[in-house]
C-alpha cells in the first residue's frame, strides 16, 4: 500500500446518496471552491474521428481538479513551479479533462470508461447529456470496457442514487486483476483514512450493481480491442489497443494524465498512483514505446479531445496534439 498519510487531506465532500454509496466521500484535494457545480466545463461536448473502418466519438464528461500538492506530493515545490511556470500553468491546481470514447468497431458499439456521473466532483458527470448531443442513445451501447476502476472511470455506470444502470443493454468488461483488487472484502478496512475507506466502499457498491453483466478478461476485451497491462496507477490498470483495417490507436487510461509534467518529468511519482514507483516506471516505458512506434494515442485526461502522438525532445518527451478536423 502507498503511504496515503503523507498526503494532505484538507476536507471531504459527501457524494451521491449516502445510503446507496455506503456513505461515500472523497478527499477534497480537489477543492470545492474550484469545483462549483454551476461552473460548466468549457469544452466541446463531442468530437468525431475514424480508425480504419471504425468510427470514434470522443465525449466529454467534464473535468476534475486536484491540488498540485496532492498530485505531486514528493516533488520539491521549486522544481514543480519551475516546470509549471514555463508552461503557463498555475502552481496551485491541476485541472484534468475527462474524455470518454465511443467506438463503433466490428459491429459493436463500445464505450471506454464512463466518467463519474457527477458523484466524484460536480464539474464532471456531463457524459449522458453529451452523448445525447452526439446522437448516441445510452441504450445503444453494447459494451463498456474499463481501463481501471477509479471513480472517474467507473461511477458513471449508474444514476446518482446508484440504483439504475445508465447503459441498460451493455456488457461490462474489466481486467481481472483490477477487479480482484477492488472487490477484496478486506480492502476498505486496510485503507489508512476514513475518506479512502468510504471511496473504496462506494466503488464496491458500483461494481455490485454491474456484477451480473461483468466479464473479466486478461488480454482480449473484444474483437479489435486488446488490454495491455500498465500497472502502477492501479494494480490492474490496462491501456487498450484498438485496431481496425490496419490502423491502431492506444487508449492510455491514466498512465499519462498531464500534458506537461508526464512528458518532461515522467520519473516524478504521483500522489494519485496506487504504487507511485511502479507508475513512474510504467509511464517512462510507455512513453519510450509510443515515441519509437509513432503510435497514435488517446488520453482520458489529456487536453480535449485527447488525441495525439508522443515524440522525443532531447532526453524527454513531448505531446503533439492531433489537428482537429472540423
Amino acid at each position: 500500500m502507498p503511504d496515503f498519510n503523507r498526503r494532505e487531506l484538507l476536507t471531504s465532500t459527501t457524494i451521491g446518496s449516502a445510503a446507496a454509496l455506503a456513505g461515500a466521500v472523497f478527499p477534497a484535494s480537489a477543492l470545492a471552491e474550484n469545483a462549483d457545480e454551476n461552473d460548466r466545463p468549457r469544452q466541446v461536448p463531442f468530437y468525431r474521428t475514424t480508425l480504419g473502418d471504425a468510427e470514434i466519438t470522443i465525449v466529454s464528461d467534464g473535468r476534475i481538479t486536484f491540488e498540485n500538492s496532492f498530485f505531486f506530493p514528493d516533488t520539491p515545490k521549486e522544481d514543480l513551479e519551475a516546470v509549471l511556470t514555463r508552461a503557463y500553468r498555475p502552481s496551485d491546481l491541476i485541472h484534468l479533462p475527462t474524455n470518454a470514447m465511443v467506438v463503433d468497431i466490428n459491429g459493436t458499439r463500445v464505450l471506454i470508461d464512463t466518467g463519474d456521473g457527477g458523484k466524484f466532483q460536480p464539474t464532471s458527470g456531463r457524459l449522458a447529456g453529451n452523448l445525447h448531443d452526439a446522437g448516441i442513445d445510452p441504450a445503444s451501447i453494447d459494451a463498456v470496457v474499463f481501463t481501471h476502476l477509479h471513480p472517474d472511470h467507473l461511477w458513471g455506470v449508474t444514476d446518482a442514487a446508484n440504483e439504475a444502470l445508465i447503459f441498460p443493454n451493455a456488457r461490462f468488461i474489466a481486467q481481472q486483476d483490477e477487479h480482484a483488487f477492488w472487490t477484496n472484502p478486506d480492502l476498505a478496512d486496510q485503507m489508512p483514512s476514513e475518506e479512502f475507506r468510504q471511496l473504496t466502499l462506494a466503488t464496491q457498491a458500483h461494481l455490485a450493481m454491474i456484477e451480473e453483466r461483468l466479464e473479466l478478461v486478461e488480454a482480449e476485451a473484444l474483437p479489435g480491442i486488446t488490454m495491455i497491462p500498465t500497472p502502477g496507477h492501479t494494480p490492474g490498470h490496462a491501456a487498450l489497443m484498438m485496431e481496425s483495417a490496419g490502423e491502431t490507436l492506444l487508449s492510455l487510461g491514466d498512465v499519462i494524465t498531464d500534458p506537461i509534467t508526464a512528458f518532461e518529468k515522467p520519473e516524478w511519482q504521483l500522489g494519485v498512483d496506487f504504487d507511485p514507483q511502479a507508475g513512474a516506471r510504467t509511464r517512462a516505458g510507455l512513453l519510450d514505446r509510443l515515441a519509437s512506434d509513432r503510435q497514435r494515442s488517446f488520453g482520458f485526461h489529456l487536453p480535449w479531445p485527447g488525441l495525439g502522438h508522443v515524440g522525443r525532445d532531447g532526453d524527454r518527451y513531448r505531446w503533439y496534439p492531433e489537428t482537429w478536423v472540423m
